[in-house]
């Protein structure tokens, strides 16, 4: 049996870099996404999502979870295409 050798690093930040990444932006309102993305080593895109996410839990007073109501919404708004096109 093979032993699974990862490689790259893709998906191990955690979720606490994040969060402080979002607390300097709430600080700071001089600061950009890509600044503080690069300055923590976090891809700006994956920062720019996260915030999106973070802000929307906020309005809802939802505990954030991991994945799943991306993976929710994206399947919901596939099934509605299906049923359009029939």
């Amino acid at each position: 049996m093979r032993t699974y050798k990862r490689k790259t690093e893709c998906g191990k930040i955690s979720k606490e870099i994040y969060e402080k990444a979002a607390a300097i932006l709430e600080k700071d309102k001089t600061k950009k996404n890509r600044g503080i993305a690069k300055d923590l080593g976090l891809c700006h895109k994956s920062l720019t999502r996260y915030l999106k996410k973070r802000k929307e839990v906020k309005e809802k007073g939802t505990p954030i979870e991991s994945g799943s109501q991306l993976a929710t919404r994206r399947i919901d708004k596939f099934s509605t295409m299906n049923k359009r096109a029939f």
